[in-house]
């Protein structure tokens, strides 16, 4: 005679014991690839249809874009992590702007202390609004990207890029 009530408590501890195996895989998967909420990035890439990052002058526009004709802070954020390393930053977009009227920076910022890794002005000619290389001689934690408009100049930024240098 089968005793379908012990073939019932199988099945229910097989369902059980997966699903153990399952966040225990999720667990080592955590633990082995530093995914915390302030992840060691290798690349950050950021697009604006979703507004994420704050801005001071920018207006977020509904096809995809932040716009400005102010001075001020267009973008700064997110106070990420990055590994030591050699990293670039891309800023796409159009802008009416002169020689040395947008500054794109890379800050670190620790302890109400502004630490400026690099910096970089737009030059008329260039294809990208931004686009320079940095460095990191250690790990570090808070890393911000800024593009400020010095003077008054019709801009457009569709998306940044930040990653390794390869």
């Amino acid at each position: 005679m089968v005793n379908f009530e012990l073939i019932k408590n199988k099945k229910l501890l097989l369902k059980l014991l997966l699903f153990i195996i399952i966040l225990l895989l999720q667990f080592l998967f955590i633990k082995f690839t530093n995914f915390k909420k302030s992840i060691l990035f290798d690349e950050y890439s950021v697009n604006f249809k979703s507004k994420i990052l704050p801005t001071s002058i920018g207006e977020y526009h509904k096809d995809g874009y932040i716009y400005s004709d102010k001075v001020g802070t267009i973008l700064y954020g997110p106070n990420i992590s990055f590994k030591a390393g050699n990293y670039y930053m891309k800023v796409v977009g159009s802008t009416s702007a002169e020689d040395n009227t947008i500054l794109c920076d890379v800050i670190s910022v620790n302890n109400s202390t502004i630490t400026t890794i690099s910096s970089y002005y737009y030059k008329p000619k260039s294809s990208d609004i931004c686009n320079f290389k940095f460095s990191l001689d250690q790990d570090s934690n808070n890393i911000e990207f800024r593009i400020t408009q010095q003077k008054i100049a019709k801009t457009k930024i569709y998306s940044y890029q930040v990653g390794v240098d390869k």
